[in-house]
């Protein structure tokens, strides 16, 4: 709840369009299966920010979408190395 409420509340729009930059330019080199398990946590924070975060880094947002429905450890399990 913590971090929603920072994003929705505690930061203007110009400080989330930073904060959307900057995360995604921390998920350069970061194997897909954690890319996909960070848009989801951050979907979980916010939807439009999981949305567009997904959009920048290339991930599909219809998985992300059906990954946050998940709980973390079948989350874990959904994203595992095979």
């Amino acid at each position: 709840k913590q971090p929603a409420a920072l994003y929705k509340k505690g930061m203007n729009d110009a400080e989330r369009e930073r904060f959307l930059g900057n995360v995604a330019a921390s998920m350069g080199g970061v194997l897909d299966r954690i890319r996909l398990r960070a848009c989801v946590m951050f979907w979980k924070m916010d939807e439009k920010f999981g949305q567009k975060l997904a959009k920048e880094i290339k991930v599909d947002p219809k998985e992300v979408k059906r990954l946050s429905e998940l709980s973390y450890e079948d989350l874990v399990k959904a994203t595992a190395e095979k």
